[in-house]
């Protein structure tokens, strides 16, 4: 949740946008994260086990993760933080709920998409050569970039 933080508030100040900061839009994306991340360390153990630490293992444990919990992930956030941020804005349940359902089937591919292309290459070099006591640091370290690219993503009117 810090580095989502960190990321959103890097996503607004570098964004050229002339908009004042949106601490509605920090939050949602905190809490959002917050709510994503907890299923994701016993997953990593598991890709851990089921697949080799070679390259290839590597690869395909890379592949598998992006595949499976990055399009569950992504979609979440997406959902998640635009719901919050319509009712953090004043809006009724029914259309934040309207709004996030139509956030999430205009966004989804390209998110997820820009997630695969981000998370494929990085957890392909830490699942093969990083150990996995390190993983979580260096992982963390990446994902303050991953966060302000997806809050850009899932915060893009466009």
């Amino acid at each position: 949740a810090a580095l989502m933080f960190v990321g959103d508030v890097a996503a607004q100040k570098l964004s050229n946008d002339g908009k004042k900061y949106d601490p509605a839009r920090t939050v949602a994306m905190v809490v959002s994260s917050a709510l994503v991340m907890p299923p994701y360390i016993p997953f990593m153990r598991f890709l851990d086990r089921a697949f080799t630490a070679s390259f290839s293992g590597s690869v395909k444990k890379s592949l598998f993760n992006a595949a499976t919990a990055g399009v569950v992930s992504n979609a979440w956030m997406i959902f998640a933080s635009t719901f919050i941020d319509s009712l953090l804005r004043g809006e009724p349940a029914s259309v934040a709920k309207r709004l996030s359902r139509t956030a999430l089937t205009r966004k989804i591919v390209g998110v997820a998409g820009n997630s695969a292309s981000f998370w494929v290459p990085v957890n392909t070099v830490t699942f093969w050569m990083v150990p996995p006591y390190l993983r979580l640091t260096i992982n963390n370290l990446c994902g303050c970039a991953w966060a302000c690219i997806l809050s850009s993503l899932c915060n893009n009117d466009k």
